[in-house]
């Protein structure tokens, strides 16, 4: 979904050369999908997915900025961390991990291919992604934002014109008749010709009278 329709979709939008940035959860975690879209021009801000050893407290920063006119708090820890090892036919892959200390003590992981933005500005934009789900929650509350895409039936247009299931089978049946009609009719004048008794000549010609009917 992301490479063969958000990336080119974004493309179209903002052009060729501008980098792109994605902000998603764990659903689309692929260390080699963030290396391939590095390599094309594409960031992401994402949470690490799976279990990490917690980091020292000591090394966690108090930092304040402003959001909406009002000065946030985080307490905050950045390192450089390799998410795919190098081998003999690639190079190690390393990420920015920025971790939000907790009031309780709980330690939140994100990932990122950006170098040029704050440690807070990261932290700040992937937990924005809940005012996105907050909005499409007001609007299904609200708006019946899921009823507009409906497996609601409306009525057909009774001018509209659509093949018959029953003619079909009926020119299938009429078709199979003039061949039967016409393999009688080659039957029949053979029978003349080689002077067939009257009897088999009325036979074959009933069979031709009843699928000409039928036709």
């Amino acid at each position: 979904l992301i490479d063969q329709d958000v990336i080119p979709e974004a493309r179209r939008q903002i052009g060729p050369q501008r980098r792109l940035t994605l902000v998603f959860d764990r659903e689309a975690w692929s260390p080699d999908a963030f290396r391939r879209w590095h390599a094309q021009g594409v960031d992401v801000i994402t949470y690490r997915k799976g279990k990490q050893a917690p980091w020292a407290a000591q090394d966690f920063q108090p930092v304040t900025f402003a959001r909406d006119g009002k000065a946030v708090t985080y307490w905050l820890a950045e390192r450089s961390v390799q998410v795919i090892p190098a081998n003999r036919k690639r190079p190690a892959f390393w990420m920015r991990e920025i971790r939000r200390l907790s009031n309780d003590g709980h330690q939140t992981a994100i990932l990122t291919t950006r170098q040029d933005l704050p440690a807070e500005v990261i932290a700040d934009d992937m937990f924005a992604r809940w005012r996105q789900e907050n909005f499409f929650k007001y609007m299904q509350a609200e708006f019946n934002l899921d009823h507009l895409s409906t497996d609601a039936t409306e009525p057909a247009d009774a001018e509209r014109m659509v093949p018959n299931p029953e003619r079909t089978r009926l020119e299938k049946v009429l078709k199979a008749k003039k061949a039967q009609l016409g393999s009688a009719h080659v039957r029949n004048a053979a029978q003349q010709r080689d002077g067939a008794s009257k009897a088999k000549q009325a036979k074959e010609a009933e069979t031709i009278e009843r699928v000409q009917r039928d036709c």
